[in-house]
């Protein structure tokens, strides 16, 4: 099961439910209460497979081995706000089949280009590799650092610093997200060793 931001655990069984397919439910630990939200019937998906996602924007979302619109599978997606559930992709075949989902991961932000020739000399970072502090020098004042490891999720966040501290970090590849003053975000490959 899944925390939501609205304090209840969310979760899906692979069967059960009206039409033994799966359903998708909530669970009140305080009152030990459990609601039903979503009967899986073949044509939303069937047999919900992996763990939900709760991702930025407040929504659920998960993966069914078979059902939808070819009986391959789907994404779905559940708002808890108003109980919604709305299918966001059949599979079929071309596009996947059988979604049999692990942890799904929300990757939040996407290196799309590499930098140009001034933002390559506007910024400094060293040591890198480090195992402890990282400086990071640059023309402009450096108002933001976030730190990702390679699956898109932030480990980090410093406000208005040049160093930072990454020896609580497992060894290993992270992106450092810098945002300055007058500059767009740079992305830059910091090591932890």
């Amino acid at each position: 099961m899944v925390e939501s931001t609205n304090g209840l655990l969310y979760g899906c069984s692979e069967g059960g439910g009206t039409s033994s397919l799966g359903t998708l439910f909530s669970y009140d630990i305080s009152t030990n209460t459990v609601t039903k939200k979503v009967d899986f019937d073949g044509t939303n998906g069937k047999y919900p497979s992996g763990s939900l996602l709760q991702s930025s924007n407040g929504k659920f979302y998960g993966m069914c081995r078979k059902g939808g619109a070819n009986n391959k599978g789907n994404i779905f997606e559940f708002d808890p706000s108003n109980d919604v559930f709305t299918t966001k992709l059949d599979f079929d075949v071309a596009n996947g089949s059988i979604g049999d989902a692990g942890n799904l991961i929300e990757v939040t932000y996407i290196i799309s280009s590499i930098l140009d020739d001034n933002q390559k000399h506007s910024l400094t970072i060293y040591p890198n590799p480090s195992n402890s502090l990282v400086s990071f020098s640059s023309k402009d004042a450096i108002e933001l650092i976030e730190i990702y490891t390679i699956a898109g999720q932030k480990v980090g966040q410093y406000n208005n610093t040049n160093t930072i501290d990454i020896s609580n970090l497992t060894n290993g590849v992270y992106f450092a997200k810098i945002i300055t003053a007058t500059n767009n975000p740079v992305m830059q490959k910091i090591i932890k060793e």
